[in-house]
């Protein structure tokens, strides 16, 4: 289920979007705040799939809210405007990567624009999971050669003897390699 922010001055435009994002993409929890201050505060302790913000708020217009929210979260981010201003809006925030929407709103270009903003947030999610297991991989590849270092400065072994050191007896103790690293950067670290 998704995470909706929607972020308005009053609870009828809350309700009104909320009714039209559920009558084209009912899988949605909506929560509603009133201002960008707020909004900050939550969307830095949040992780909404979603943030739909209808300016102008009544503390500020809403397009630093979007630049905010865009580089805070991972979510989609859409700024609905008044038409009138859509063109200036839309072109001093479409390079943080915000989805902006011209005021009043069609049911179809609403609908897109979630299914996009849903999509955004899919993916930046899925990059996200691929970057945390990549630097764990770097960071596993650091300790284990900062270890085969110290059996090499140690116990004399070459690099490749060292590397099977560490897989043997990662293999034997039933460990991680970076376990068995860590083990050797301790026991041979210099007092």
């Amino acid at each position: 289920m998704e995470q909706i922010l929607i972020v308005t001055a009053t609870q009828k435009s809350y309700q009104a979007l909320t009714k039209a994002i559920f009558s084209c993409y009912g899988k949605v929890i909506s929560a509603w705040l009133s201002n960008g201050t707020d909004a900050r505060r939550k969307i830095s302790d949040s992780n909404y799939s979603m943030i739909i913000i209808n300016a102008p708020l009544p503390d500020e217009f809403g397009a630093e809210l979007s630049q905010f929210a865009v580089s805070q979260s991972g979510a989609g981010v859409l700024l609905l405007v008044k038409s009138d201003i859509f063109e200036d809006v839309s072109d001093s925030v479409i390079d943080d990567g915000v989805i902006v929407l011209p005021k009043p709103l069609s049911p179809v270009r609403l609908s897109l624009s979630i299914r996009h903003a849903l999509a955004i947030h899919r993916k930046l999610d899925s990059l996200e999971a691929e970057n945390r297991k990549i630097r764990i991989r770097l960071d596993d590849l650091r300790i284990i050669n900062r270890a085969k270092c110290v059996l090499i400065e140690c116990c004399g072994m070459t690099e490749p003897e060292a590397h099977s050191y560490i897989e043997k007896r990662a293999m034997d103790t039933r460990q991680t390699r970076r376990d068995v690293a860590n083990e050797l950067i301790g026991i041979h670290k210099p007092e």
